[in-house]
Order: C-alpha cells, then structure tokens, then sequence
C-alpha cells in the first residue's frame, strides 16, 4: 500500500468521523462541565476536556465539520472570481490586460499573510452592523476568497489568450459567432476538467489559512468553532495540557498532507 493509498482511505475515514459523529456531536460541543476542567483523555472525555470543560471530541467534529465547509465554500468563489478575472483580461486588449497583469503581478509580491489579515480587519469593519458570528463568517469567506483567486486567472487567462489564435475560433468568428458562443462551445469544454483539479491544489491552501486566521483572532469568533479555534485554545495551555494542541494539529496537518497526496499525480498531469 503506497501512501496515495493511504491518504485516500484516510480522508474517507475523516469523512465518516464527521460525519457519523455530528449526529452526537452537535448536542454536547457547547455543554459545560465545572468538575472535568481541563482532563486527559478518560472514558467520559474520549479526547479531553478544554479550559471550560467542553468535550474535545465533539468540538473535533463540529470543527472540522465548519472549517471543511468555509473551505469549500471559499475554494469555490475564488475559483468563480479567477474565471471571470481571467476572461476579461484574456477577451479585452493589449492596454487592459497588461495593466491588469501587473496588479496580479503587484498583488501577489506582498506577503499572503499580510494580505489576508488586512482583508479580514477591512471586511469585519464593513459588516461590523451585522451580529458577530455572521460578520466573522463572512469576512472569513470573503478574505480566503480574495487571497486565492490569482492562480485561478492567470490559467483562464492564458487559455483565452492561447485559443483565440486557434484556426477553429477564427473560423467561428468568420461564420459570425460571438465571444459568448465560443466560450461556452470550446473554453468552458476545456477548463470543467482544469477547474476540478484547480479545486483540489486551492482547497488545503484555502484551509490552512483558515486554521491559521483563526488561530491568530481573524477567522470565526465564539459560539462556533473550528480546528483553527481549537488551536487557538489550546495554544494558551501548551505547557500543561499538550493534547489540547497537539490533537487539532494533526486534523489540520493530516487533511492538508492527504488531500495534496490524492493529487500528486493528478498535478503532474496538469503541469
């Protein structure tokens, strides 16, 4: 059993545990126990209790439950947002698309972090009339959205530029087809199967820094949680209780390493 192996079966036994264990698990994530503040792993704590006495375990699943969706969400609209991006530069002329590859030229030489942390300050102030969990939600989305997009348009761009050179366009747009036509007829063919592996390269990218905004204060704020939140918890009792850490640290790490390991091949094939 070679490790792609190993990774598929992981992330599909991930997706059970989730899966299987919400049912359970969205009953007591949120239960306060003033007697198990803080434990090791017990019968009752199948992984340990956190500072207010909550079950580790339950809060694993509805975690990871919350950071897997805001991920996919987040991995979807950068990929919507790169394709329309990147059309337009590739249909508009020379004077657009030069000055629109120097911003993503611009845009992505200032460092990802500080990019993300300045887009999540800028968003929560703009929604800052909403209730606080829908604000954290909704900056957090948009921010992984507007940090992952680029690679997404220089592809789509690129392709565009590359097939409206292409012998079968010019004879479309000689029979009088329109740009719109030739899109759906021969880009959207092309790129369906480019986007699913885009899919795949953004979502561990999209998720770590989702675990890391909201390790740092930017991502979700309390009720909800999430395996960046769990780190953040556990953060502050390093010293004592490792666990409290160490567990939702490997989630992150696993899921990220499975995910790029299924689609190792599927990467050289795109290159």
């Amino acid at each position: 059993m070679n490790f792609r192996q190993i990774a598929k079966l992981y992330l599909v036994g991930l997706i059970f545990f989730l899966v299987l264990g919400s049912v359970k698990a969205f009953q007591i994530y949120n239960e306060l126990h003033s007697d198990q503040l803080l434990s090791f792993p017990n019968s009752f704590f199948w992984m340990g209790s956190d500072s207010l006495g909550r079950d580790l375990w339950s809060r694993l699943i509805i975690g990871g439950i919350i950071s897997l969706l805001l991920s996919c969400i987040a991995t979807i609209g950068a990929l919507c947002l790169g394709v329309i991006l990147g059309v337009l530069m590739g249909l508009s002329d020379k004077y657009f698309d030069r000055w629109g590859l120097q911003f993503v030229n611009v845009y992505q030489s200032i460092p990802s972090f500080v990019v993300a942390s300045v887009l999540c300050l800028s968003f929560q102030n703009t929604f800052r009339g909403l209730q606080p969990v829908i604000n954290s939600i909704i900056s957090l989305i948009l921010c992984l959205i507007f940090t992952h997009w680029v690679s997404t348009a220089r592809l789509v761009r690129a392709e565009v530029k590359r097939m409206k050179i292409e012998n079968f366009v010019l004879a479309s747009i000689s029979m009088g087809a329109s740009q719109i036509q030739i899109l759906r007829a021969h880009l959207w063919l092309y790129l369906k199967k480019k986007l699913a592996l885009l899919f795949g390269f953004i979502f561990p990218s999209v998720l770590f820094y989702e675990s890391f905004l909201s390790f740092v204060g930017f991502g979700l704020q309390a009720p909800l949680t999430s395996w960046g939140l769990l780190i953040q918890e556990g953060w502050r009792n390093l010293g004592s209780y490792p666990h409290l850490i160490f567990i939702p640290m490997f989630f992150v790490v696993s899921c990220v390493w499975a995910v790029n390991t299924v689609l190792e091949i599927s990467r050289e094939d795109f290159n």
